[in-house]
């Protein structure tokens, strides 16, 4: 397993783990840890720095491990452009579902940012997530400026379940 690590432009760093073209997992981190690792996931990453798409290009999401439940909410997460947010009960009434089993869904996302779960908010505020609410906000914070700051066109993610 090889771990790749990149700080993003906030004070907040992402590991990510993969096996030769799969990426295993990520977590993310507060702070700004040193970049090291895959240079090609580096290239992916500062990608998503520039203009908010995950291309992973050659790199495939793993997701052997996911059940077919987690697999539709992790695609129609994937439908959330970036700077823009769903509450979890919109989420639930896409997938018909209910609003506790989407979040114990996106509680055991193995890879976030690659599957942007922080897109989903609470009705009456920011929500839960893996990483802790600050990492959270900071992510929608720095999607929304870099949307509002020029960026041409609405991203789209080029990322797909398999």
């Amino acid at each position: 397993m090889e771990r790749t690590v990149f700080p993003l432009p906030f004070n907040v760093s992402v590991i990510v783990h993969s096996s030769g073209s799969a990426i295993k997992g990520s977590t993310l981190l507060e702070g700004r840890l040193k970049e090291e690792g895959n240079g090609e996931i580096i290239k992916i990453l500062k990608g998503y720095v520039e203009t908010l798409k995950l291309d992973t290009g050659d790199f495939s999401l793993d997701t052997s491990a996911l059940t077919a439940f987690q697999k539709a909410v992790y695609s129609e997460i994937l439908k959330i452009p970036p700077g823009e947010t769903v509450t979890y009960g919109e989420l639930a009434e896409r997938l018909s579902t209910s609003p506790r089993a989407v979040g114990q869904a996106l509680r055991r996302n193995p890879i976030p940012l690659f599957i942007p779960c922080h897109r989903v908010v609470s009705r009456n505020g920011i929500g839960g997530f893996s990483s802790g609410a600050v990492i959270k906000e900071k992510l929608l914070d720095f999607e929304r400026k870099a949307w509002f700051s020029g960026t041409e066109g609405k991203p789209e993610s080029s990322l797909q379940m398999p």
